[in-house]
């Protein structure tokens, strides 16, 4: 035999084929042979492989041999570990199987269960996914093992299939499900400890219930306690969920577009939790943490004032999430079905009564009114509904309307219901206290926002008596400043007599008690009249203000509400004590007024006695110096009109020598322009006879030639000198002259610059021309002489040239 190890592994699972039994695999019985391989035994001092393989003989068995390597020594014989193993294969069971999700080797379908229970997570996920053929395999094989087969080839639910196999399988055992025992002491503990908020317990709870995991147990067990318990959980939570779907409704089936107010709560929520964030990052600095405070108190006077709180928290509507506040409820009464469901009643147990009294109780005392859901006298308006709910706008009548709905199915559900319809009872008492709750909230809101509003109003009124009050100060001011002059009358006199002493001038006497002064007192009584009269106002509001904090104070059903109106009531009675106040400020000030006015009068009778010779003396001063003023005023405008007249004279001096000067201007242009055409005449003829001289000659005539020629050149240049352009009269525009240079006008001009494109050449009255391209060829330099024709005048463009023949 081979030495390596993989060759013995291979050799042994390929012995099954040469030896094992004969015959169709599939229709015979399930079989485990073992099998040995072992090495070479040639060298005696070499240890010896020895491999083992267990291999089951049956089709729908699909997993792997068990092998087994071992050394032999060189002492040992192998006949006697071989012994071993056929005695060891005896006492095997016929067929073992290794799930999956385990490393243990179960050889019975109770260490199966038992490692269903340790390893509960992969368990039930292989039957979610599917079962394992090995497994049906190890169970066809077990002895009684058919209903465990069965149920594993059914169609239950996994939940089912795992707690079934569990009580199949190891009858004596414990039946679990997710490492948790069904027996009296689990649920007693899972029971309380969801009831004290333990979210794992309560999941557990639900999913027992969900996945009827009680009547699994007691289909297995026979204990109807159990079978008992799983229908009446599963009717308790079918009423459940049937109540919370008639009293609710979807917001769209509804007619109401709720996306901008739960985009606005959100906004809401979001904005409150970065204030809360803020306030904690702030907590070590006392001047952030003020700002804080100012911008969360500015936020809520927003929230406040935006008329977003008019429309309610979602949940008053009933919409989608008071159902799931409502599914939440029931949730969590889970513990107590499971405890009530799992008590065995007797036939003549009164079943709740406690509760179903209670919840009758509370449906009793619910409202169907709406005027029952505020504070105001006025009636609310009914609403209609239609087959989904409201169809009009969102308001306060409307979600009044939508708890009364409610409330009025919860009563239905109630007055219907027995004693053990648990699941009915539960909804009808959330629903019932929620909305009794909601009422007593929507009353006390309504209290305190009139509260508010009276708070509102009485801080109004105080700013306007603070406003009064001031008025008040700044009157009494001005009258101690009168009274003040009333009462030093002779030093005043006294005063002006010396200022008029030491003066040739007059002098300003001011009326120390003028009749602004009375006016002002006068005034001064009214305003206290009215004053005192608005404080009585004032006093009135804030016993009404009490009244009514009295009266709701009674009837507020919250403690909120009623600390808040108890508070109001304090503020009222401090409001009276400062009416009162203002009450006897006024009539004090009304008194004061009227001894001014007495003091005032008497002042301005002794003022005008003392004042009578200082002032006769004053006024005669002030008729002089008016006098003289009058003088004064009219030498100044006597000068002012010669003035004017002398600047009227020069002005037309100047129009008419401006005018002399353009008549010149123009006389000398019009003998330019007529000196200029003369020179355009000659010019033409002196053109003519230049461009007709011979370019060529015999050479006794050359210089006859270049003399006639140099004559003809100083002529034309000196007649193109008197081809100037005119000047524009002085001060005019009336009349225009005409440019000097027309088309095909010729004239003798001089190059000034040459460039890629051309030639610029200086023509008559300080223009350029431009020579392009062939008309430019053989000129060299600037300064030389060319005879050029006007082509074309552009405005605002060089003047087109081309040269004349010749």
């Amino acid at each position: 035999m081979p030495d390596n190890i993989d060759s013995l592994v291979q050799a042994a699972l390929s012995a099954s084929d040469r030896n094992g039994p004969e015959g169709d695999l599939e229709d015979g019985p399930v079989e485990s042979v073992l099998y040995t391989i072992s090495s070479d035994d040639s060298s005696p001092g070499e240890p010896r492989i020895v491999v083992e393989a267990e291999v089951v003989h049956a089709q729908t068995f699909a997993g792997n041999p068990s092998l087994q390597v071992r050394f032999v020594g060189k002492d040992e014989k192998e006949g006697s570990r071989s012994a071993d193993l056929a005695v060891l294969a005896a006492s095997r069971p016929a067929l073992g199987y290794r799930p999956r999700w385990t490393p243990v080797l179960v050889r019975t379908p109770a260490e199966l269960a038992e490692q269903m229970r340790v390893r509960w997570k992969e368990a039930l996920g292989e039957l979610q996914d599917g079962f394992d053929p090995r497994m049906a395999t190890f169970l066809t094989g077990a002895q009684g093992m058919e209903p465990g087969l069965a149920v594993l080839t059914s169609g239950q639910s996994p939940v089912s299939k795992f707690v079934l196999l569990q009580g199949l399988m190891d009858p004596e055992g414990q039946i679990q499900y997710k490492g948790l025992g069904l027996d009296a002491p689990t649920f007693a503990r899972q029971i309380r400890a969801a009831s004290e908020g333990d979210e794992d317990a309560l999941d557990w709870l639900v999913e027992v219930q969900n996945e009827g995991v009680l009547t699994s147990y007691s289909e297995v067990t026979g204990n109807s306690l159990a079978a008992e318990a799983d229908f009446r959980l599963s009717r308790w939570h079918k009423q459940g969920m049937d109540l919370i779907e008639a009293v609710t409704v979807k917001s769209e089936n509804a007619g109401f577009d709720f996306s901008t107010i739960r985009a606005l709560l959100k906004v809401n929520e979001e904005y409150q939790a970065k204030l809360t964030k803020r306030r904690e990052s702030a907590a070590d600095n006392p001047a952030l943490l003020e700002y804080v405070d100012r911008d969360e108190a500015r936020f809520e006077r927003l929230s406040r004032s935006d008329g977003s709180l008019d429309h309610g928290i979602l949940e008053d509507w009933f919409f989608e999430e008071t159902r799931l506040f409502l599914q939440v409820r029931f949730r969590h009464s889970l513990p107590g079905q499971f405890a009530a469901a799992l008590a065995p009643i007797s036939a003549d147990a009164p079943g709740h009564g406690a509760l179903a009294a209670e919840v009758r109780r509370l449906a009793a005392s619910s409202s169907t009114d709406p005027n029952e859901y505020t504070t105001t006298t006025a009636t609310v308006a009914p609403r209609r509904f239609g087959p989904f709910g409201l169809h009009s706008d969102p308001s306060h009548a409307d979600r009044v309307a939508r708890i009364i709905q409610a409330v009025r199915r919860a009563i239905a559900d109630v007055d219907n219901a027995g004693h053990d319809d648990l699941g009915t009872l539960i909804v009808a008492q959330e629903v019932l206290g929620y909305a009794q709750w909601k009422r007593d909230e929507l009353r006390a809101a309504e209290l305190i926002r009139e509260a508010d509003s009276h708070q509102s109003a009485a801080a109004q009124r105080t700013n306007e008596s603070q406003e009064r009050a001031e008025a008040s100060l700044r009157r009494e001011t001005d009258a101690l400043t009168y009274a003040k002059a009333a009462n030093d009358l002779e030093q005043i006199v006294q005063k002006h007599s010396n200022a008029l002493a030491q003066t040739t001038r007059s002098i300003d006497i001011d009326d120390p008690v003028p009749d602004a002064a009375l006016s002002t007192a006068r005034s001064r009584v009214e305003q206290a009249k009215l004053r005192e009269a608005t404080a009585s106002a004032r006093l009135a509001a804030a016993e009404e203000r009490e009244q009514w904090a009295a009266e709701a104070a009674s009837t507020s059903a919250t403690p909120v509400a009623k600390a808040r109106i108890l508070a109001e009531r304090d503020l009222a009675l401090a409001e009276q004590s400062d009416a009162k106040a203002e009450q006897n400020a006024a009539r004090k000030e009304h008194s004061a007024a009227l001894n001014d006015i007495r003091l005032f009068t008497e002042a301005r009778a002794r003022f005008d006695e003392l004042i009578r010779e200082v002032r006769t003396e004053n006024e005669r001063r002030v008729r002089e110096e008016s006098e003289r003023r009058r003088e004064q005023e009219a030498r100044q405008a006597e000068q002012r009109r010669q003035q004017a007249e002398k600047h009227r004279k020069n002005q037309e001096a100047e129009r008419q020598r401006q005018e002399a000067a353009t008549r010149r201007q123009e006389d000398l242009n019009q003998r330019q322009q007529d000196k200029a055409n003369a020179a355009k005449k000659a010019l033409k003829l002196e053109l003519e006879r230049f461009v007709a001289l011979p370019s060529e000659a015999p050479f006794w005539r050359r210089k006859a030639l270049a003399k006639s020629r140099a004559s003809l050149q100083q002529a034309i240049l000196r007649l193109q000198a008197e081809i100037v352009g005119p000047l524009a009269p002085p001060r005019t525009r009336a009349k225009t002259w005409p440019n000097m240079l027309s088309r095909n006008e010729r004239y003798l001009g001089t190059v000034k610059k040459i460039v890629d494109y051309g030639v610029f050449v200086s023509l008559p009255t300080g223009t350029d021309g431009l020579l392009r391209g062939s008309e430019a060829s053989g000129l060299r330099e600037a300064g030389e002489l060319v005879g050029v024709e006007i082509v074309d005048i552009p405005y605002g463009k060089p003047i087109v040239l081309k040269r004349i023949p010749g």
